[in-house]
């Protein structure tokens, strides 16, 4: 039988995922409107604390993508064979992102900022093609100038190319050896990058350089770990993961203890 026509692997879905999904974008928003309504003038300090922290759903993003994308990919290996997965593969993920992404982008050109056509050609073409290609993060002057929440698609679209290429070599028995990796890798680019970076440089061209997809590989290499997991019944924690009361309470404690770690580093006593 040939690999194309294989019998399909059967689908997995976990509902949870929509759930993390939904905390994920509520916190990004409440975050962005603290910020941009400038809540802070009437909210108590705590209060605002909570919300201005809601840019960690972005993360939370990287992780459920990490998580989707691998259980994709394996998927496509499973039903077209290792030599033939990278065609179908590609072909699901334009399909999902690129209509949407170029509709939105279209729509923020015209009705938010129709300025930019009025900005030099070569100016504007450049932005363009940067973000017609996803290569828009790899530059301050161009990561947000057309559609600023864009950015994080354009790292999205860099991991599922590199994931692509790399995962036939990765070892699908080890997950937590991957993540384990994948979290040095992030900590070598993002030293690399703070102790590279140029102190008259703007803050900006910091955080854009830290960004970059090297510097969220622990992200995505933690919703990577936990796809496998989810994947290969034998893996001892892979019981933790399947829907029920108990896992539930696991998960919430865990999240809960992580969340305060996080709160104690990210927020100064000032803060409170």
């Amino acid at each position: 039988m040939a690999a194309q026509d294989s019998p399909a692997a059967p689908r997995l879905y976990f509902p949870y995922i929509d759930a993390a999904r939904a905390v994920a974008v509520t916190a990004v928003l409440f975050c962005h409107l603290a910020a941009e309504l400038k809540w802070k003038a009437f909210l108590p300090p705590k209060v605002y604390n909570i919300l201005s922290i809601g840019w960690m759903g972005v993360d939370l993003f990287f992780v459920i993508s990490g998580f989707v994308i691998s259980l994709s990919l394996i998927r496509a290996i499973e039903n077209f064979g290792i030599n033939h997965y990278k065609k179908p593969y590609f072909k699901n993920r334009l399909a999902r992102i690129v209509p949407l992404y170029f509709l939105t982008s279209w729509c923020f050109l015209v009705l938010v900022q129709p300025e930019w056509f009025n900005k030099p050609a070569g100016e504007l073409w450049a932005n363009i093609l940067s973000h017609a290609f996803f290569v828009h993060h790899f530059s301050a002057v161009t990561t947000g100038a057309l559609n600023g929440p864009t950015w994080t698609i354009a790292i999205e679209m860099q991991f599922y190319i590199f994931l692509a290429i790399v995962i036939k070599w990765l070892p699908l028995r080890r997950p937590v050896l991957v993540c384990f990796l994948a979290i040095l890798m992030t900590l070598a680019w993002r030293t690399g990058a703070w102790l590279t970076f140029e102190p008259g440089l703007d803050v900006v061209r910091k955080i854009v350089r830290i960004d970059q997809l090297p510097g969220r590989l622990d992200a995505f290499g933690l919703g990577y770990a936990i796809a496998l997991i989810a994947w290969n019944r034998e893996h001892p924690l892979h019981r933790y993961l399947q829907p029920g009361g108990k896992n539930t309470l696991i998960w919430f404690a865990l999240a809960m203890i992580i969340g305060v770690i996080n709160w104690k580093v990210v927020c100064t006593p000032a803060d409170y």
